[in-house]
Order: structure tokens, then C-alpha cells, then sequence
């Protein structure tokens, strides 16, 4: 995979989960996201969105069960977005990152869907990979550029897809 940084002096040493007493909780150490095998890089925040369906109660006419449902009737699923924030990176925007071939003037300018993969790994074996398909950017934008501020430009953006599929 190609590196997320350039400017890294030496890569991060993995975690050993081999060894006695090493923790167990999830972490996201080892968590990329990429485009293909290209990993994005930069990204401060990753945040799949909730995962909802509707349920819908019926009742009937009955003295026994008036005005209590009797049944839930589950249907339609919602919820397929994800929010990430990223730091900007000269030559290396977030949609030059992604794969296309310039910087959007406006959403219209997304005029074919991308595939985002989420892959996490525990040290250096890869635990759980999902992929987003038909990935449309639904908002973007450029965070507040303030006086106090860090000094970087930050992007955020929602995405709109498909329902994730397990590919591990």
C-alpha cells in the first residue's frame, strides 16, 4: 500500500499482540482507509454513520388489544452516510487523494461514485475489512480558517453509499 505520509521519518512500529499481558480492548491503531490499495491518508475523523430501519407497529380491532400493537412489521433500512475530516495536503487534496483528476469546484464536479474501503488490523494481521460502495459526496467543506487557529486547512465532508459488505 502506498504511504498515507511522505513526511513520516520512520514508520510507527506495529503493536505485538503476541506477547503476555498486552491489552484487549479494539483499538484503532492499525485502522486505513482506502481508495483501492491507495491508502487516503490524513484523515482526522472516520465516522460511519448509524445504521437504522423503520419498524412499523400495526394494531387491530379487538377489545382484547385496543390501542396496543400487536405487531412490528420491520422494512426499509436508513443511515448509509460517513463523516470524515481530513487535513489537507498540498498537491494531495482530499479528491486528488481519492483518485480523480482535479480539485472540485462544487459536488457536481463528483461525476462518478467511489469505493471506500475500511480495513483494521490487530498488529499486523488484518482483522475486519468492510467496503462502501457507490460512495457520493452528499456535503464538503473547508473548516473555519481563524486566527488562533493550527494553521492547516481541514476538509469535512458526508458520504453517501450503498450498504457496507464484509470483504474479511
Amino acid at each position: 500500500m502506498a504511504s498515507a505520509s511522505p513526511y513520516s521519518a520512520s514508520p510507527v512500529p506495529t503493536l505485538d499482540f503476541s506477547k503476555d499481558n498486552m491489552f484487549s480492548a479494539k483499538t484503532y491503531h492499525g485502522l486505513n482507509i482506502c481508495v483501492g490499495e491507495n491508502v487516503i491518508g490524513r484523515l482526522q475523523t472516520w465516522g460511519p454513520g448509524a445504521r437504522t430501519r423503520t419498524v412499523t407497529p400495526k394494531w387491530e380491532l379487538s377489545k382484547d388489544n385496543f390501542g396496543r400493537p400487536v405487531e412490528l412489521v420491520p422494512s426499509k433500512s436508513e443511515g448509509y452516510s460517513i463523516s470524515i475530516g481530513r487535513i489537507e495536503v498540498w498537491q494531495n487534496e482530499l479528491e486528488l487523494a481519492l483518485g480523480y483528476s482535479a480539485m472540485w469546484s462544487d459536488l457536481i464536479d463528483q461525476n462518478y461514485p467511489i469505493t471506500l474501503s475500511e480495513r483494521l488490523y490487530k498488529g499486523t494481521e488484518l482483522m475486519r475489512s468492510w467496503s462502501y460502495p457507490a460512495c457520493w459526496f452528499t456535503s464538503y467543506s473547508e473548516e473555519q480558517i481563524t486566527s488562533e487557529g493550527d494553521g492547516y486547512y481541514q476538509v469535512t465532508a458526508e458520504i453517501t453509499h450503498l450498504p457496507r459488505t464484509a470483504t474479511r
